[in-house]
């Protein structure tokens, strides 16, 4: 639901989830938003392989077998990761030096190091979803 308020409604864009597990979210979003493009990238052979068959039909999501820090932020215009604490500080850089100014980094529990341009708190949840507009 916090997602559903971020994104765009009526016009194509390119949304990437880092770490993306068995693909449950890009499938549930990509249902509501046909006009997104939905990318997921996961380590896991096995959740690569279950996210890949689960999306056999999906046309606007796909999931590649690669680490997060292999992928190019560029090309997407929503970066979405909920991970953990520890890879945080990293992956911020890595999103300052690689996204285009006027795309969103979208962080699900773990924040960074600066304010957050949107906050939505997931209701029946302890999880927030911060959202960073980038410069």
């Amino acid at each position: 639901a916090a997602l559903k308020e971020r994104l765009p409604k009526n016009r194509a864009f390119t949304f990437l989830d880092i770490g993306s597990g068995f693909g449950t979210m890009l499938l549930h979003i990509g249902k509501q938003f046909p006009s997104g493009r939905f990318t997921g990238v996961e380590i896991s052979p096995l959740a690569v392989f279950i996210s890949k068959i689960r999306s056999l039909f999906a046309k606007n999501v796909a999931t590649k077998a690669r680490s997060l820090w292999n992928e190019d932020l560029s090309q997407y215009d929503f970066v979405y990761a909920f991970l953990s604490p520890t890879p945080m500080p990293e992956l911020w850089s890595k999103v300052q030096n690689e996204m285009r100014p006027g795309t969103w980094f979208l962080v699900n529990s773990f924040r960074v190091e600066v304010e957050a341009d949107e906050v939505f708190e997931i209701p029946g949840t302890r999880q927030v979803l911060y959202c960073y507009r980038i410069d």
